[in-house]
């Protein structure tokens, strides 16, 4: 009886394994924050006590210079489906749900897209050859240029 025992615990344990291999997605992410470059600056020179020469030059810089070096080779071209993912991402980023989830991470509340989903499907050859994964769109919001 014992044994019959140990086998059936053996068998559901093998069971949720496979289970839970089959449900799990590996496919590479995509992380969607709204970047604010001023903030970003400000502390490029409070990155574990240690400010390379790059950082301390890219510090030093005028805040509108900074953002074209950041964005330069790094921005995605602009087309009317980026438009509407930029008014959808900055509708569901005010989400007070999505905020209290993340309340305790210290940073902006963030999404996260599959890469092989649309839109990102045809950046996926940039993500992979971009030294830094990084990739910035822009757009208008209430005048003023914002970016995810």
């Amino acid at each position: 009886m014992r044994e019959i025992w140990r086998r059936l615990f053996l068998l559901a344990g093998v069971s949720l394994a496979v289970c839970m291999w089959l449900y799990a997605d590996l496919s590479p992410r995509v992380t969607v924050e709204p970047v604010r470059f001023a903030k970003e600056q400000k502390n490029l020179t409070h990155f574990m006590g240690v400010a390379s020469e790059r950082r301390r030059y890219l510090a030093s810089l005028p805040l509108e210079t900074y953002i074209r070096k950041m964005l330069d080779g790094n921005e995605v071209e602009w087309n009317p489906k980026w438009k509407a993912f930029a008014v959808r991402v900055e509708g569901e980023l005010k989400n007070p749900r999505l905020r209290e989830e993340q309340k305790g991470w210290g940073s902006d509340p963030r999404l996260w897209f599959k890469l092989r989903a649309p839109p990102f499907r045809e950046l996926a050859p940039r993500f992979i050859s971009s030294p830094h994964h990084a990739l910035y769109l822009s757009y208008k919001k209430n005048g003023k240029p914002s970016y995810l």
